[in-house]
């Protein structure tokens, strides 16, 4: 499944450090299954958090933070981040992924 792959990708990259958001963006752009990045991206992200693969969150001085809130939240929250961005963001995102446990298994058996 194209859309497991894309989100494959980004979690085998999340397995030696946090992820800006780019990665997730630029992931949904290389399988657009006849939607647009944007949706895709929602998609994998919502998929992502749901699913307990990643956490959603930001890069303070002491490491990183996740945000709370509920899945619906959180994607409005970086919709919203990147609507400020045109959905292009640079690297030093504000919005960065945190594997979980569950996505660094998923990313070992992918690299594996």
């Amino acid at each position: 499944m194209d859309e497991m792959k894309a989100l494959e990708d980004v979690l085998v990259e999340g397995l030696d450090d946090w992820v800006p958001i780019d990665q997730l963006l630029w992931a949904a752009g290389e399988y657009p299954a006849g939607r647009t990045r944007q949706e895709r991206l929602v998609e994998l992200l919502r998929y992502a958090l749901s699913s307990g693969l990643v956490e959603v969150g930001e890069l303070m001085e002491a490491g990183f933070a996740a945000w709370t809130g509920d899945v619906d939240e959180q994607v409005r929250r970086v919709t919203a981040g990147l609507d400020r961005l045109d959905w292009a963001p640079q690297l030093g995102s504000s919005v960065w992924l945190s594997n979980t446990a569950k996505g660094d298994e998923v990313a070992r058996r992918r690299s594996g």
